[in-house]
Protein backbone atom coordinates (compact mmCIF):
# COMPACT_ATOMS: atom_id res chain seq x y z
CA UNK A 1 0.00 0.00 0.00
CA UNK A 2 1.22 3.24 -1.23
CA UNK A 3 1.07 6.27 1.40
CA UNK A 4 1.73 9.73 1.94
CA UNK A 5 3.63 10.67 4.63
CA UNK A 6 6.20 14.04 5.66
CA UNK A 7 8.16 12.00 8.50
CA UNK A 8 9.24 8.34 9.03
CA UNK A 9 8.47 8.59 12.65
CA UNK A 10 4.52 8.04 13.65
CA UNK A 11 3.65 9.90 16.69
CA UNK A 12 4.76 7.33 18.76
CA UNK A 13 8.48 7.33 17.75
CA UNK A 14 8.41 4.17 15.57
CA UNK A 15 9.43 3.91 12.19
CA UNK A 16 6.91 4.12 8.98
CA UNK A 17 7.19 1.20 6.70
CA UNK A 18 6.13 0.72 3.09
CA UNK A 19 6.35 2.46 -0.21
CA UNK A 20 5.34 6.24 -0.23
CA UNK A 21 4.05 8.29 -2.64
CA UNK A 22 6.29 11.03 -2.75
CA UNK A 23 9.97 11.99 -1.03
CA UNK A 24 9.57 12.34 2.84
CA UNK A 25 11.03 15.44 3.92
CA UNK A 26 11.90 14.83 7.53
CA UNK A 27 13.40 11.89 9.21
CA UNK A 28 11.51 12.60 12.34
CA UNK A 29 15.29 12.29 14.18
CA UNK A 30 13.21 14.19 17.17
CA UNK A 31 10.34 11.92 17.79
CA UNK A 32 12.40 8.61 17.20
CA UNK A 33 12.35 6.29 20.31
CA UNK A 34 16.10 5.18 20.61
CA UNK A 35 16.36 2.07 22.82
CA UNK A 36 19.40 0.17 24.29
CA UNK A 37 20.01 -3.14 24.33
CA UNK A 38 17.54 -3.96 27.51
CA UNK A 39 14.91 -2.00 25.77
CA UNK A 40 15.19 1.19 27.80
CA UNK A 41 15.42 4.54 26.34
CA UNK A 42 18.95 5.82 25.82
CA UNK A 43 20.56 9.36 27.07
CA UNK A 44 20.57 12.56 24.98
CA UNK A 45 23.95 12.20 24.58
CA UNK A 46 24.16 8.59 23.38
CA UNK A 47 20.95 9.67 20.99
CA UNK A 48 23.05 12.46 20.22
CA UNK A 49 26.34 10.61 18.98
CA UNK A 50 24.27 7.51 17.39
CA UNK A 51 23.16 9.88 14.79
CA UNK A 52 25.39 10.13 11.44
CA UNK A 53 24.08 12.21 8.51
CA UNK A 54 25.45 12.43 4.73
CA UNK A 55 24.38 14.61 2.03
CA UNK A 56 25.63 14.20 -1.52
CA UNK A 57 25.58 15.95 -4.66
CA UNK A 58 26.60 15.65 -8.11
CA UNK A 59 27.34 17.58 -11.52
CA UNK A 60 27.59 15.82 -14.96
CA UNK A 61 28.14 17.46 -17.61
CA UNK A 62 29.60 16.26 -21.27
CA UNK A 63 33.30 17.34 -19.62
CA UNK A 64 32.98 17.03 -15.91
CA UNK A 65 31.41 14.36 -13.32
CA UNK A 66 31.89 16.53 -10.09
CA UNK A 67 31.07 14.70 -6.50
CA UNK A 68 30.33 16.81 -3.65
CA UNK A 69 29.63 15.06 -0.27
CA UNK A 70 29.73 16.21 3.62
CA UNK A 71 29.51 13.54 6.51
CA UNK A 72 28.57 14.21 9.92
CA UNK A 73 29.82 11.46 12.08
CA UNK A 74 29.29 13.74 15.46
CA UNK A 75 33.25 13.10 16.28
CA UNK A 76 34.23 14.30 13.33
CA UNK A 77 32.83 15.76 9.85
CA UNK A 78 33.99 15.00 6.49
CA UNK A 79 34.16 16.74 3.59
CA UNK A 80 35.24 15.59 -0.23
CA UNK A 81 35.39 16.71 -3.44
CA UNK A 82 35.76 14.25 -6.76
CA UNK A 83 36.57 16.44 -9.91
CA UNK A 84 36.62 13.94 -12.84
CA UNK A 85 37.88 15.18 -16.80
CA UNK A 86 35.73 13.30 -18.68
CA UNK A 87 37.90 14.00 -22.00
CA UNK A 88 41.08 13.45 -20.59
CA UNK A 89 40.45 11.11 -17.92
CA UNK A 90 41.79 12.62 -14.78
CA UNK A 91 40.88 12.68 -11.29
CA UNK A 92 41.43 14.98 -8.81
CA UNK A 93 40.20 13.91 -5.28
CA UNK A 94 40.10 16.49 -2.70
CA UNK A 95 39.44 15.61 1.52
CA UNK A 96 38.70 16.94 4.44
CA UNK A 97 38.44 16.32 8.32
CA UNK A 98 36.76 18.62 10.85
CA UNK A 99 36.07 18.23 14.85
CA UNK A 100 33.10 17.56 16.80
CA UNK A 101 31.03 19.95 14.81
CA UNK A 102 33.57 22.98 14.67
CA UNK A 103 33.53 24.48 10.61
CA UNK A 104 30.57 22.49 8.90
CA UNK A 105 26.74 22.28 9.33
CA UNK A 106 24.26 19.65 7.35
CA UNK A 107 20.54 20.33 7.24
CA UNK A 108 18.24 18.08 9.09
CA UNK A 109 16.18 17.67 5.44
CA UNK A 110 16.95 17.40 1.84
CA UNK A 111 13.97 19.39 0.88
CA UNK A 112 14.99 22.35 2.93
CA UNK A 113 17.92 23.76 4.70
CA UNK A 114 21.76 24.54 4.36
CA UNK A 115 24.86 22.58 4.61
CA UNK A 116 27.96 23.58 4.25
CA UNK A 117 31.51 22.79 5.28
CA UNK A 118 34.51 25.45 5.75
CA UNK A 119 38.36 24.36 4.45
CA UNK A 120 40.30 27.73 4.70
CA UNK A 121 39.57 30.47 2.10
CA UNK A 122 37.14 27.59 0.52
CA UNK A 123 33.59 27.36 1.61
CA UNK A 124 31.49 24.26 -0.09
CA UNK A 125 27.38 25.46 0.17
CA UNK A 126 24.12 23.26 -0.39
CA UNK A 127 21.26 24.78 -0.72
CA UNK A 128 17.95 23.33 -0.83
CA UNK A 129 14.70 25.20 -0.96
CA UNK A 130 12.10 23.03 -2.45
CA UNK A 131 9.45 22.71 0.89
CA UNK A 132 9.98 25.42 2.72
CA UNK A 133 9.21 28.36 1.06
CA UNK A 134 12.76 29.98 0.90
CA UNK A 135 14.02 31.36 -1.93
CA UNK A 136 17.81 32.36 -3.12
Amino acid sequence: MHQHTSSLMDIHGKPKFGYFDQAVTSLGVEQFEYLNEMDKPVSKLRKHFSFKQFQFISLVSSEWVIGIALADIRYVGSGFCYLYNVKTNELQEYSWLKPLGIGYQLASSPFCGEAWYRVQTLKFKLVSSMVCGISY
